[in-house]
């Protein structure tokens, strides 16, 4: 962040503890469900006592959508560039593609349990529910626009009818896929053959035919 001098400020001692509360939490969830962490835990980890968590954090559900919200705004920003390229088949759409589906398994590999956190376990906290709903649907609108595009100029098969049912399917797929993978520590999600057959499952799903390789 800048000031308005337009140098960039240091992180403020707050801006730290924050980041080492999310840092902390994240960690733990490595280990086991957020249900089954402590605030103290969280705290502890952070090098503060469980009073000051409270000064920045009212619940530890507001620890986890601080850590979903940076994961979902990595994903919406890599997988625009597909989702709004107006060249669906084309090499640099493939590129485009895969780029996107790379970033969501380095994510699903590295925070695995924080993403089945939400969008696998089964959780009543309504603004989990809330956060997963509306992430989902993001793309969900996104893809079915990008496929009813693609059809009206004869570059995507013409069906299923709904393009928002195909769309649905591949988005949960692709979360299932990956949800599966980062739970078994799959070597797949990290060289580059899940995304391989993700991309494979897509094109082919779309547009009748696999993407090039070595694009």
């Amino acid at each position: 962040m800048n000031d308005q001098t337009g140098r960039r400020r240091r992180p403020s001692k707050g801006d730290q503890r924050e980041e080492a509360i999310l840092a902390s939490a994240r960690t733990l969830l490595c280990e086991r469900p957020m249900s089954k962490i402590t605030v103290a835990q969280i705290a502890e980890g952070a090098g503060i006592t469980a009073p000051t968590f409270y000064f920045y954090f009212a619940t530890k559900t507001d620890v986890l959508v601080a850590l979903l919200d940076q994961v979902a705004e990595r994903v919406r920003d890599e997988l625009s560039g597909w989702l709004e390229s107006e060249d669906g088949t084309g090499a640099g759409a493939e590129e485009a593609l895969r780029q996107a589906l790379t970033t969501n398994a380095y994510l699903w590999a590295e925070q695995g349990a924080l993403l089945r956190e939400v969008f696998v376990c089964p959780d009543n906290d309504p603004r989990l529910a809330s956060f997963r709903d509306r992430v989902s649907e993001h793309l969900i609108t996104a893809l079915g626009r990008r496929i009813e595009r693609d059809r009206e100029v004869g570059r995507a098969l013409a069906g299923p009818p709904e393009a928002a049912d195909l769309a649905r399917t591949l988005v949960e797929m692709t979360f299932a896929v990956f949800s599966a993978a980062s739970r078994r520590d799959d070597p797949a999600l990290r060289d580059g053959r899940l995304v391989e057959t993700l991309a494979a499952v897509v094109m082919r799903s779309v547009y009748g035919a696999a993407p090039r390789t070595g694009v």
